[in-house]
C-alpha cells in the first residue's frame, strides 16, 4: 500500500510475526568421545605400565633392592639383588637396612660385634679390636 502525501511518498509494509520467530538457538555442543588414558595400566593395579616391574600381575608392581636371606634370620647378606615385588617381600629376603648377617648359614649368628681380646684376663685389653659373629 502507498500514500502520497503533498511532496511526499509513503510506503506501508506489512510485517508479520509469527511466535517463535527470531534468531536461532545455538544447538548443544556434542559430547566428544571418551578419551584413552595417556598411560596403560594392563593389568589395574594402580602402577600405569611404564613404571609396573610385571605389567601382566597385579600382585607385583615396583622393584626394589634386598638381599638374600638364606637362613631366614631376618637378616641379609650377600651381593644386592633386585626384584620385582607387591606389597610385601617374598620369603627368604630383606630390605638393606637388615645387611647385618655374618653368618648367613647359621640362623642363630646374625650381628657383628666389635671385641678387644683380654688374652692373660688381667682386665685390660689390647688395642686391636676384633670383629665376631654375635651367636644367640
Amino acid at each position: 500500500m502507498s500514500l502520497i502525501l503533498r511532496g511526499f511518498f509513503i510506503s506501508l509494509v506489512s510485517i508479520s510475526c509469527t511466535k517463535g520467530a527470531g534468531p536461532k538457538a545455538a544447538e548443544p555442543t556434542p559430547t566428544p568421545p571418551p578419551v584413552a588414558p595417556l598411560v596403560e595400566d594392563r593389568d589395574q593395579d594402580g602402577t600405569p605400565d611404564p613404571l609396573d616391574c610385571d605389567v601382566d600381575n597385579d600382585l607385583k608392581y615396583r622393584n626394589v633392592s634386598v638381599l638374600a636371606d638364606n637362613d631366614d634370620d631376618g637378616y641379609g647378606a650377600g651381593e644386592i639383588l633386585s626384584i620385582c615385588v607387591g606389597k610385601d617381600l617374598p620369603p627368604r629376603f630383606v630390605k638393606l637396612l637388615d645387611a647385618e648377617d655374618c653368618n648367613d648359614s647359621d640362623p642363630r649368628q646374625f650381628r657383628s660385634i666389635e671385641a678387644w681380646s683380654d688374652a692373660d684376663l688381667d682386665g685390660y685389653t689390647l688395642a686391636i679390636k676384633s670383629r665376631l659373629c654375635n651367636r644367640l
